[in-house]
């Protein structure tokens, strides 16, 4: 009978490419079912042949062609990160033992198992996160997708339908509200250094760069609620030891740049292929409760600041909670009864923009201004920075040269949660429910941000990165058809609707918040209570799509009045769910407290590691496959124990 097939993993080859590689996969008749740290030789034509000698070779089996890699000093070959030349590698093994005319149904099953993995790899390829050899690789490959002519043509006349007037409209509120907000929040933190005008300036500057050179223009970027729980660590980090604000955050990003132009070309954006919907989820929670927590906040502050007379505070509520019932109501309209379907889709196209113009006019309707005068807009009424553009970085500007070192370590931390928050915000946009057809860049996209940071940097502008609220806002209103439940899949497995996929919207809505400069004194006329109920709609319309809020209630449901739909066991998806909670409170409390907010983006980090070490010893594979999403090495060990349970 062939040998038994053991499939293990690798996590550094000698001599391939400097050495590490990540995950790498291998197949050896002798190795166990573990990760590895070396390869053996594969040995699978006969005992004294090997595979293959030859670097960069390749073997013809059954009419399949397998690409080998470089030959490891060990004597074997190996393939690294790639799911496809992973399942190359299984099918070839498989071949070659059937091509010995050992075992025809192994034959059989090489085949159908070829052919099964080879649309894996394929998808593995299309998903963006394929490694590429050596520096650049998946810069190149991901422009070379993206900015051929004729596809960047394309990116600018897909978007001119009527559906991009609705989303421009939406999302310039939707994208100007945040700035406002966090712009308020940090001039407060940092006594005007970083304000209002300066949000303008870096999310007009940033994001109209972002849409014409990014690969994926779906995928929104503005000032998030990390970010500026950073920036407020770093403020105060500068005020207890004396230290300039200014010139310390400009290098910062300057280091913070270059770190992540070597994160892009060197590849290691698909890394990003070890998170799951674990690590999705409860990042995207602690989104969402971002918002909703400013929301709330902004609605119950005036009522602890008035005196005897809550008035005001009444009335920006009813505004604030008046203008989230509306865009709601509108949202809801698009699947309700009544109305043609044309007037239904305008409603919800049109909702949030319909919305923010009631609050506008009953704020200012003359019935309610006698009684009580509702605050606009915190914005200035004439644009200034308030000093000059370019930030003074060397000692001829009167800046200490230690500056450049001190920033290095915040620069680390700071890097981490751009990589992680792009690349997990760019992987939520991406999944497939969203109906996206033109590929997924995660390395071109990073390089982009890098060379953004650098320049918001260089101006003392605040960081602009992946906001994944406006991203999926995004997405959602240039939909042709709403996905159901909000961003579940279909029960095929496939999108139930398509996506217009356009550069055009993203640098309109940024171009006109550019604009907004000029136009500052009618945005003091928008209340600001209407905000906050912005922020309400975003935040519980983008709990739809978040599996661990779906199974949040099902935490205090009679046991007896469990849903039929439930898979596992109850207790299993109640254990997962806590174990998520758990995870979202401590970054929720990391993220709080003032003396750990620097050290925030590391914890971010430890999701990852959660899933990889704790979670497969709590849960078995097949309830994962139920609650969270495989990672490519278990899709492999399932499917070897599958096809051959005596090796497994």
């Amino acid at each position: 009978p062939p040998p038994r097939l053991r499939l293990g993993f690798g996590s550094s080859v000698d001599g391939m490419h400097g050495g590490s590689m990540g995950p790498t996969w291998l197949i050896s008749p002798a190795s166990p079912l573990r990760q590895r740290s070396r390869v053996e030789p594969l040995t699978l034509a006969s005992p004294s042949r090997p595979l293959c000698r030859r670097r960069a070779a390749a073997l013809r089996l059954g009419g399949l062609v397998v690409p080998t890699s470089e030959r490891t000093s060990g004597g074997g070959f190996c393939w690294s990160g790639a799911r496809a030349r992973a399942s190359a590698l299984l099918c070839a093994a498989v071949l070659s033992n059937a091509a010995r005319g050992r075992n025809r149904r192994l034959a059989s099953l090489g085949g159908r198992l070829g052919r099964s993995l080879s649309k894996r790899g394929a998808a593995a390829a299309a998903s963006g996160l394929e490694r590429s050899a050596g520096w650049f690789g998946g810069v190149r490959d991901d422009a070379r997708r993206r900015w051929s002519p004729t596809s960047y043509l394309r990116d600018w006349t897909d978007g001119v339908t009527s559906k991009s007037i609705a989303t421009v409209a939406f999302m310039y509120f939707a994208c100007l509200a945040p700035v406002v907000a966090f712009g308020q929040l940090t001039g407060t933190v940092t006594g005007g250094v970083l304000g209002v005008p300066h949000f303008l300036a870096g999310a007009a500057v940033g994001g109209v760069s972002y849409a014409v050179l990014c690969g994926q223009p779906m995928t929104m970027i503005g000032p998030t609620g990390l970010t500026f729980a950073y920036v407020t660590a770093l403020w105060g980090l500068c005020q207890t030891f004396g230290w300039p604000f200014l010139s310390l955050y400009a290098w910062t990003g300057i280091w913070c740049s270059a770190l992540l132009a070597l994160l892009a070309c060197g590849g290691a954006c698909s890394l990003v292929s070890l998170v799951t919907q674990f690590t999705d989820d409860v990042f995207n929670g602690l989104i969402v409760i971002t918002f909703l927590a400013t929301a709330c906040r902004n609605i119950a502050a005036p009522f602890a600041a008035a005196g005897l007379d809550k008035t005001v505070p009444f009335l920006d509520a009813g505004i604030a909670l008046g203008t989230f019932a509306v865009a709601a109501l509108c949202n809801a309209a698009r699947s309700g009864p009544y109305f043609r379907p044309v007037i239904r889709n305008l409603l919800a196209d049109f909702g949030p923009v319909l919305a923010m113009v009631t609050a506008t006019v009953a704020a200012r309707y003359s019935s309610i201004a006698s009684v009580a005068s509702v605050n606009g807009l915190a914005v200035p009424s004439v644009f200034d920075l308030g000093r000059p553009l370019l930030v003074p970085l060397l000692p001829s500007g009167g800046v200490p040269p230690w500056v450049r070192a001190a920033a290095v370590v915040p620069a680390l931390l700071l890097t981490l949660l751009f990589f992680l928050d792009q690349n997990i915000t760019s992987r939520v946009v991406n999944n497939p429910s969203n109906g996206l057809r033109k590929g997924a860049t995660y390395h071109l996209d990073l390089l982009v941000v890098a060379g953004i940071t650098l320049a918001l940097s260089l101006m003392g502008l605040p960081w602009m990165v992946a906001a994944t609220v406006q991203s999926l806002s995004h997405v959602r209103a240039m939909a042709t058809a709403t996905p159901p439940s909000d961003g579940a899949t279909s029960a095929a497995g496939k999108p139930s609707g398509e996506v217009v996929e356009t550069r055009l919207t993203g640098a309109l809505v940024h171009l006109l918040i550019g604009g907004s400069v000029a136009l500052l004194p009618f945005l003091r006329l928008v209340p600001a209570s209407a905000i906050s109920g912005l922020f309400l709609f975003l935040g519980m319309r983008m709990m739809g799509g978040n599996a661990f809020f779906a199974r949040l209630p099902l935490l205090f449901r009679d046991p007896e009045k469990q849903p039929s739909s439930l898979v596992v066991k109850p207790n299993t998806a109640h254990a997962f769910t806590a174990l998520q909670a758990a995870c979202l409170t401590g970054l929720w409390v990391m993220r709080s407290v003032p003396a750990t907010a620097l050290l925030f983006p590391s914890v971010i980090l430890m999701l990852v590691a959660v899933r990889l070490r704790l979670v497969p010893r709590l849960f078995s594979r097949a309830e994962l496959e139920v609650l969270d999403e495989l990672l490519p090495e278990e899709i492999a060990q399932s499917r070897v124990a599958e096809r051959f349970p005596s090796s497994a």
